[in-house]
């Protein structure tokens, strides 16, 4: 589900700064958008999809929206990634017959307000790719720590343990923490 997440992202980002973006093959599912094509070749074709996968670079894609898209994936649970999915109209406009249990409803670009581009400009813009390059992400059950690289390589194992405690508190993702003066863990 992350990766559908990831792609979706990736294309609205793509689509606010004016970049080429696709949301051809945009269904609307319980968990939010999805592109079908992708999920049918990943889930029940990987054998074909693997090795089609371009390895040589000849796609056209924007990294530093790439790598934005990939952030946001990485430090939102499956879940957050969901209902944020779920503030969009351009999933809202169809919630009904996904809620009915269809399957495969289109979504249509049509239906992307201004709303869901204020949204997607503000998530785009959250994190500048410069921070983004400094920290590391670590994922402990539903939690997102977020840490500068500097402090990832001191963390020792009684911090790493005391991470392990943190996932299991009612934080909100992502969580960011830092080592203090003193080794100590600082949770922000």
């Amino acid at each position: 589900m992350k990766l559908q997440k990831y792609l979706f992202f990736y294309e609205l980002f793509s689509k606010v700064e004016g970049k080429s973006y696709s949301l051809d093959y945009l269904k609307g599912y319980e968990n939010g958008p999805v592109f079908s094509e992708v999920y049918g070749d990943y889930t029940y074709r990987i054998d074909e999809f693997e090795p089609n996968v371009d390895v040589n670079g000849n796609l056209e894609i924007e990294k530093d929206i790439a790598q934005k898209a990939s952030f946001l994936a990485q430090i939102l649970t499956k879940k957050e990634l969901s209902n944020l999915t779920h503030e969009m109209n351009i999933w809202k406009a169809k919630e009904k017959d996904i809620e009915k249990g269809i399957k495969n409803v289109p979504l249509d670009e049509e239906d992307f307000n201004d709303n869901d581009e204020y949204i997607t400009k503000n998530l785009k813009d959250l994190y500048s790719n410069e921070f983004i390059n400094s920290v590391n992400v670590i994922n402990i059950a539903d939690k997102s720590f977020v840490v500068s690289k500097e402090d990832f390589y001191k963390l020792n194992s009684i911090q790493k343990d005391t991470l392990e405690l943190l996932s299991n508190e009612e934080l909100d993702n992502p969580v960011y923490i830092s080592i203090g003066d003193e080794g100590e863990l600082l949770v922000d």
